[in-house]
């Protein structure tokens, strides 16, 4: 396993069998206008650290989502009370880190999606991809849908119902951040996946057990631990961890 200081953040990155990830988003105005604001600019910083070149209209949307996401957070409980504070330099950089796994103009389901947390921050920056959102709370899906629509996100979708009741649909992949354990995110959504498809979940550094435990459903599913990428964000460490067929 090979570690390395991702230039211009302080976020280290691990890797083990490597996978190529997609080239940056070019050009960034030196400028941030007229998002000046501290925490923004720190965003943007570790942003570029995982490869990712904010335009600034990318970040406007982000602001904005921001935004909405604290509008409805008082009625709804899309994000906890205690990280509300932190949705931009925790929720919204540790969306991004997914990123250069997910190859150029490929189809994207956000299981689990909640207040759109990874979808939202990577369609924003990421508009080659098709996305479907898939949350089963009618209250944060309809939050969802106004969030696509405010947002005007193009190619992406609300579904209202639970990844096991999806039928009709195939991925690329599939996004899990923080819903359930990797055996049951597998048996869900395996199904799901397109050939060559593969799995993105987002865990803790702590991790192995949970994959030991997972390893029997696994292996009926045909699925493989294919790549796993540790990266150490300033407020937390993240582990990624990619599911592809055997």
């Amino acid at each position: 396993m090979s570690k390395s200081k991702v230039q211009g953040a302080g976020i280290e990155e691990s890797r083990i069998q490597g996978v190529k990830g997609r080239p940056s988003n070019p050009g960034i105005p030196e400028s941030l206008s007229p998002l000046h604001d501290e925490t923004w600019e720190s965003f943007a910083q570790n942003a570029r650290g995982l490869g990712i070149e904010l335009t600034a209209e990318q970040l406007e949307r982000l602001r904005k989502y921001e935004q909405l996401l604290r509008e409805w957070n008082e009625r709804v409980n899309l994000v906890s009370r205690r990280d509300i504070e932190r949705v931009v330099a925790y929720h919204f950089l540790d969306s991004l880190v997914a990123s250069p796994l997910i190859p150029a103009g490929s189809s994207v389901c956000d299981v689990g999606s909640g207040g759109g947390l990874p979808g939202i921050p990577l369609k924003i920056v990421r508009d080659d991809i098709g996305l479907v959102l898939v949350e089963s709370t009618q209250k944060k899906a309809r939050f969802l849908e106004l969030a696509v629509s405010e947002l005007k996100l193009g190619q992406t979708i609300v579904r209202a119902e639970r990844a096991e009741s999806i039928s009709g649909l195939k991925f690329d992949v599939v996004l899990s951040r923080l819903v359930g354990k990797t055996d049951e995110i597998a048996k869900w959504v395996a199904r799901l996946l397109n050939p060559g498809g593969r799995i993105i979940l987002y865990k803790s550094a702590t991790v192995e057990a949970e994959l030991k435990q997972a390893q029997p459903a696994l292996n009926r599913l045909h699925l493989q631990v294919r790549e796993v990428r540790d990266f150490q964000l300033p407020p937390i460490a993240r582990r990624l961890v990619v599911l592809a067929r055997a």
